[in-house]
């Protein structure tokens, strides 16, 4: 939840380094060097070819210089852009939903929570009216729990006495602060439109399987017997298998093979 509310401050500060990188890669390069004196070795310059397909090849006429545009700035625009793909709008409108986990619904209203309704109203039986007034009452819910247990102070009976049941009961007031304790904290009978988004926030996707499964397939492609099938037809191959339930208009595909040479590359 902290991290989605921070990701636009993270890629501002990431922004303001890639447009003036210069400071802050003087600063790397020279505590890199310093590093490099203590294993007694000494920052070069990889030899450059005119023809280099494994690695950047953007000249450069010092060690400094190379690294920062071969390696310092690349970084930084494959960091913004993954980012950015990561945290879409997608994902922050879903992430919306975290303000109806009971750790973090003090602070918040229903209109913290309208930006998911906007994706996931379609899953939900209610209208938004009956889900507003659900969002009141857990709201409610848990204020109050946290309002009467500090209103009532310990005894000085109490404080001493480990066994009080009243120090029992403000030790045990703990706020679910995930989506799967709030979930199981929920009740169906008086919210199921909250259960509902519950239920799909502690199921989003948050892993990198897609990629995961990308590079199995290369192992299926990219046999030993097809040692030296080339990068377009690699590529070409992968994304039919990987996008395989898409549906294909073989007409389309024989209008554009038919538009080039009968030469093809393999």
């Amino acid at each position: 939840m902290m991290c989605i509310s921070n990701i636009d401050d993270i890629l501002q500060v990431v922004q303001m380094i890639r447009a003036e990188p210069d400071e802050e890669y003087k600063y790397l390069f020279e505590e890199t060097q310093d590093f490099a004196k203590l294993v007694e070795t000494t920052i070069e310059m990889p030899r450059i070819t005119k023809r280099q397909s494994n690695r950047n090849n953007i000249p450069a006429s010092s060690a400094y210089d190379y690294f920062k545009l071969n390696i310092f700035i690349p970084l930084l625009d494959h960091f913004l852009v993954a980012i950015k793909d990561r945290f879409n709008e997608h994902a922050k409108k879903a992430a919306a939903i975290s303000s109806i986990v009971p750790q973090y619904i003090g602070n918040k209203n229903y209109d913290d929570l309208a930006t998911a309704l906007e994706i996931y109203q379609k899953f939900l039986p209610g209208s938004s009216t009956e889900i507003k007034s659900e969002f009141l009452l857990w709201k409610k819910r848990w204020t109050q729990l946290i309002t009467d247990n500090d209103s009532n102070p310990l005894s000085p009976s109490s404080i001493n006495n480990y066994n009080s049941p009243t120090k029992k009961r403000k030790e045990q007031i703990i706020l679910p602060d995930t989506a799967i304790d709030a979930y199981l904290q929920c009740s169906e009978a008086f919210y199921p439109n909250l259960k509902i988004l519950l239920k799909i926030f502690s199921t989003l996707p948050v892993s990198t399987s897609t990629a995961e499964r990308t590079f199995s397939v290369l192992k299926l492609l990219k046999s030993y017997l097809r040692s030296t099938m080339s990068e377009n037809r690699l590529n070409g191959l992968a994304m039919m298998y990987i996008y395989r339930d898409f549906d294909v208009n073989i007409d389309s595909v024989i209008d554009e093979f038919a538009k080039k040479n009968r030469r093809l590359v393999f």
